[in-house]
């Protein structure tokens, strides 16, 4: 199902005037918000929109903000992955908000780890890799799952590739990787976006069978639901920078356009995904010696980036740089 912009036109609370006000412990709204997250790695955007909006009705009309956090941002997760930046972003800032003002350290390594997501995907690696390593932290000091575990130090390791420290990415997956399931029927939360991670990892690494080796099983991971979710098309995603990495430009071209075909099915033309395929596909057609097709791939990438992050920020950067480097393309007009 296509997440449209209407759908988060008010992503926040829509009161429900008039309604019953009904209670809820702080057991059931920790079983709601886990609910919200089950939704959201099972790929049920709009639903775990929709559920997320109606507890957060329900809290607001208890006056039990303080109960809302962890279903707050696990919202945001669900905004970051179709592709609302910035209602991902106005989301963790109302939980900073409410944890200012009532306190509480429970949710605070799933605010971290969400807010790292959040940084990479803005392009903000430094920082990205600094609030990583505190949710791995965290986790830790609360006791959270490996897996958990590891994805945050996943988050870390890819923010440190894109600063070009691939070397020390590469030593934080060594435990992430031990701890992903080796067969696809056995999925865990969190391991396909481990097992991409790695598979960028080694390909910047010149390691190319290895790498493609870790994106086929988060493949085979992300396929075992049958059918669309942004798990699959990052698992095309991942494979067709590592081929790029190997220089197989076709098979490059071809994950590349999956990616961007899935993508754009499930989320529409605004998406951060993407860009990143759009850039991919630009890249590609530079190695061909296909100038115009690049040109016309990188100024759709730039345009996109400037319509979802703006113009002067760190996830443009990339591709207005890409875009001004080719000769007879021009930049997208703000």
């Amino acid at each position: 199902m296509k997440i449209t912009g209407k759908l988060l036109a008010r992503i926040g609370i829509s009161f429900l005037v008039g309604a019953p006000a009904p209670s809820q412990s702080l057991s059931e709204s920790t079983r709601n918000a886990s609910r919200l997250h089950d939704l959201v790695n099972e790929g049920e955007y709009a639903q775990a929109i929709l559920f997320a909006n109606k507890q957060l009705n329900t809290l607001h009309m208890l006056q039990r903000d303080d109960l809302s956090v962890r279903l707050r941002i696990y919202l945001s997760e669900a905004a970051l992955e179709i592709g609302h930046i910035g209602d991902a972003g106005e989301l963790l800032n109302d939980v900073d908000r409410i944890l200012n003002r009532t306190g509480g350290s429970w949710d605070a390594p799933i605010l971290e780890r969400e807010r790292a997501a959040l940084q990479l995907a803005r392009g903000e690696y430094d920082a990205a890799a600094i609030t990583a390593a505190k949710a791995r932290r965290l986790s830790i000091d609360h006791d959270f799952t490996r897996i958990t575990v590891g994805y945050c130090q996943s988050l870390q390791a890819l923010a440190l590739m894109r600063t070009g420290k691939a070397s020390e990415a590469e030593d934080l997956l060594q435990r992430p990787l031990k701890d992903c399931p080796k067969k696809p029927g056995k999925y865990f939360v969190f391991a396909p976006r481990i097992l991409f991670t790695a598979c960028l990892v080694e390909s910047h690494l010149g390691k190319f069978a290895e790498a493609q080796a870790l994106c086929q099983r988060g493949l085979e991971m992300a396929q075992e639901s049958k059918r669309e979710t942004r798990d699959l098309e990052l698992a095309y995603l991942a494979s067709a920078e590592a081929y790029l990495e190997a220089g197989a430009l076709a098979m490059s071209r071809d994950a590349a356009t999956h990616s961007a075909l899935i993508t754009a099915r499930l989320f529409g033309e605004k998406h951060q995904d993407l860009i990143a395929a759009l850039h991919l596909l630009a890249q590609v057609s530079v190695k061909e010696g296909k100038i115009p097709e690049a040109c016309d791939h990188a100024t759709r990438a730039a345009k996109l980036a400037t319509d979802l992050f703006g113009a002067d920020t760190a996830a443009s950067a990339g591709p207005i740089g890409a875009l001004s480097e080719m000769k007879g393309c021009t930049s997208p007009k703000p």
